[in-house]
């Protein structure tokens, strides 16, 4: 008995619950530890876990034990491989044991749950990301168990995240957040299915003393981390995880018990933020007010102006460094004393904003040492995302340099902390009457080598004239330091500027082109959402170098189409070069497992098709040359090339294979005839079909192939969807019919008799499967 043969028998006697059927199980289960405890064959493992997977909960405690020792094993066990192509992939072995552990998830909770998260810091990244993945699921609230067990399984899962010390915690806090969103969260969720459909239930949990002490726990659990949590972006983290406990049920309806135990969880949450306000940090206070905010807008009849929050909405709104940041970096305003206000919309905060911002212009020169030093702190500590802005510091640091150069201009004295904020002072500084110094200043940088990026995005708007000689230079300064970041932002500068002075910008392209690739980057890239007229341009070398960059990447996206298109409608050939070559390196590559997600060409394409339809006849006879080549995938890869690109069978195609079909060898029609398989049995290949069955009528290999091309369905829906879609094919019959060629005429009685038989053999395949489907996975109600 095959593998497969003998899981659907074990399959079946799991479902059994009678005393033989479980003796046959225990059986075949000392049968799948024996190969699991002494084999390693890696075929043979893999093999018997898939079987264990079947019948695993009617013998789940020597599972268990045996599954364990298993996982032991694979810490040093020398794996046997029937073939190359799977060395490395031993891994998947203990993510297959653990997935079997995973059904038993609510069978032993006490038994499976350690072994599976001691496998959180495993060596293998695989493995651990696996553990993690399980140990979320294993967190959520499903439906089916809590209906029969409670929450126990998650009493459980508590237990063991209170046993771990603080260095366990923290190594493995990613996961611990994770694992305490789910514990806090207030729907459980389940799927049931019928042979036809699956439906997904939710319901609000029910709440009663274990549900209340496992929200309580957990909150507990989420301010020790807290507290011993030294970064203060790991800290904002786990305010995030706390959120949790302030939401209600959603999809599902609720009660008054719902709105009070989430009320009561939101002023244990908030009494502790009091209680660590004075330590906390100011983006910690920006974390506080959000959830202030949105506990507001939840409308739970909760006042905001009473206890712990009003407490520390005051202290919020009364904490001066917090409001001045929160002006300059804070992520949105909205979160303000305005919250009542509904005309309070995005336009309204950034003007208040950009309005905040000049009356700071104005205190700067009274008080710069103190400015200075905050500002300080703002580039230095924060950067765009993590809750924050760059778009009002900006606009505030732009607006410096033009009011108050001489200030602006000593914030540069520790250029360094500035850097990511340098392009708003330089081109602020560079709009006043200090121009010459900062121009000055840039040159010292650009000797030294120093900050290239930020000239780079200053130079269009520092530069009245020399704009293109500095940028050449800066181009200069990056190559010579060997900087691919560094040119590839001048690529993208030049790329955007090229309609402003093609001739130079065109050449200071292909030189930073051809650095960086030398460099061993590719460039390409940089067209991320900009213009490509410059493609068009480039030089032939240019365009080839793109080619070859192009073939290394693992998979071509629309975006690469998009650049793609101005070289396909004037060399249409080097995009099939492209293709080509992307063959040849998979077929090289094709025993090499890092390359193994390496795909030649688009399943399909974006707009790339419509300028290389339009050549047709330019690249139709180099594509239908790949036919000669000895490998396999030149054909198959050919035949997909001409169906992405000629999506609707074009006229021109009909016409090349026609041509191929009358006036080349047989070799080249039966080539013709395999690509008409790509069209899913398009009503327009008729007439290639025609015309091969005129010229080679009596030729078996000629008819076969097109059978092939004419039963071609492509997607089919339904449980006859098959059988449907043949008795569609039907009007092929009566067309054929009508030509005046008994040649023609013979192969469609022949084709409307094969027809019949697939139609019945369909029908009565579908109607076995469904009344099989109906017997495994039951009917509905209605039925």
């Amino acid at each position: 008995m095959n593998t497969k043969a003998r899981e659907n028998v074990l399959k079946n006697l799991a479902r059994m619950d009678t005393d033989a059927a479980q003796k046959t199980i225990e059986q075949h289960a000392e049968k799948v530890y024996d190969v699991l405890l002494n084999s390693d064959s890696y075929d043979d493992l893999i093999a018997n876990l898939e079987l264990l997977d079947v019948f695993v909960y009617r013998v789940w405690e020597k599972s268990i034990e045996i599954l364990q020792v298993f996982l032991d094993r694979m810490k040093s066990i020398d794996l046997k491989y029937s073939n190359d192509y799977h060395v490395g992939y031993g891994k998947n072995l203990t993510c297959k044991a653990l997935d079997v552990l995973y059904i038993l998830r609510f069978i032993d909770p006490v038994a499976v749950y350690p072994i599976i998260f001691s496998y959180l810091d495993d060596e293998n990244e695989t493995v651990s990301e696996h553990s993690a993945k399980i140990a979320k699921q294993v967190s959520e609230y499903d439906l089916r168990a809590i209906n029969k067990i409670g929450y126990f399984s998650q009493e459980k899962i508590l237990e063991i995240l209170q046993s771990w010390d603080d260095n366990t915690i923290l190594k493995r806090r990613d996961v611990v957040s994770t694992m305490c969103r789910e514990l806090l969260a207030a729907t459980s969720e389940a799927n049931t299915s019928d042979y036809q459909t699956v439906t997904i239930h939710f319901a609000t949990l029910v709440i009663n003393d274990a549900l209340k002490k496992i929200r309580k726990d957990t909150i507990d659990l989420l301010i020790h981390i807290f507290q011993v949590q030294e970064d203060v972006f790991e800290r904002i983290k786990i305010m995030q995880t706390l959120r949790e406990a302030t939401r209600l049920p959603t999809q599902t309806q609720y009660n008054d018990d719902w709105i009070e135990l989430v009320k009561n969880d939101f002023t244990k949450i908030s009494d502790f933020y009091l209680s660590v306000f004075e330590q906390s940090s100011i983006l910690e206070y920006q974390e506080m007010e959000h959830q202030l905010y949105w506990f507001g807008k939840r409308g739970l009849g909760f006042d905001l102006n009473e206890g712990s929050a009003a407490t520390l909405r005051k202290l919020i709104k009364e904490n001066e460094e917090y409001q001045i940041f929160k002006v300059i970096l804070g992520g949105d305003l909205s979160y303000s004393d305005h919250w009542e206000e509904e005309d309070w919309d995005y336009k309204k905060v950034r003007e208040h904003r950009h309005e905040r911002i000049d009356a700071f212009l104005k205190d700067i020169p009274n008080d710069f040492k103190k400015w200075r030093k905050r500002l300080h702190s703002y580039a230095a500590d924060y950067k765009t995302g993590n809750g924050t802005s760059m778009e009002f510091m900006s606009d505030l640091l732009n607006k410096l340099g033009k009011e108050h150069p001489d200030l602006a201009l000593q914030l540069l004295e520790d250029a360094k902390s500035f850097e990511f904020y340098l392009p708003p002072l330089i081109i602020g500084i560079g709009e006043s009457d200090h121009r010459d110094e900062v121009i000055k200043l840039c040159e010292a940088w650009l000797e030294e080598g120093m900050f290239i990026n930020a000239m780079l995005l200053s130079s269009s708007n520092l530069f009245s004239e020399g704009k293109e000689e500095f940028l050449e230079r800066l181009l200069d300064k990056s190559i010579e330091l060997e900087n691919a970041n560094m040119i590839s932002e001048a690529l993208s500068i030049f790329s955007r500027n090229y309609e402003e002075k093609p001739d130079f910008y065109g050449r200071v392209f292909v030189k930073a082109a051809s650095s960086i690739r030398a460099l061993g980057y590719d460039w390409s890239n940089i067209f991320l959402f900009k213009p490509f007229r410059i493609i068009a341009d480039l030089p032939k070398e240019e365009k080839e170098l793109l080619i070859l960059m192009l073939v290394e990447k693992e998979r071509l996206d629309y975006h690469e189409e998009d650049m793609l298109i101005p070289i396909a409608k004037e060399n249409p050939e080097l995009i099939v070069s492209l293709f080509e070559k992307r063959i040849e390196k998979q077929i090289s590559e094709r025993n090499n497992e890092e390359r193994s997600r390496y795909d030649a060409l688009p399943y399909e394409f974006y707009r790339l098709s419509e300028p290389l339809t339009q050549n047709g006849d330019k690249i139709l006879h180099i594509i239908f040359d790949w036919y000669k080549r000895e490998d396999w995938l030149y054909q198959y890869d050919g035949a997909r090339f001409i169906g992405n690109v000629f999506v609707h069978v074009e006229d021109v195609l009909i016409a090349f294979l026609i041509d191929k079909i009358q006036n080349g060898t047989k070799e080249d029609a039966i080539h013709a005839i395999h690509i008409l398989r790509e069209y899913d049995g398009n009503d327009r290949i008729l007439p290639v079909c025609i015309e091969a069955i005129k010229k080679y009528i009596d030729d078996d290999v000629m008819k076969s192939e097109i059978y092939c091309a004419l039963d071609a369905t492509g997607v089919v829906s339904g449980e006859y969807g098959f059988r449907d879609a043949y008795i569609g094919k039907m009007p092929f019959v009566d067309e054929m019919l009508k030509v005046d060629d008994e040649a023609v005429k013979a192969f469609a009685q022949e084709y409307k008799s094969q027809l019949d038989r697939m139609i019945e053999a369909e029908h009565n395949r579908s109607t076995k499967d469904l009344e099989v489907r109906k017997k495994v996975w039951g009917v509905n109600d209605e039925e």
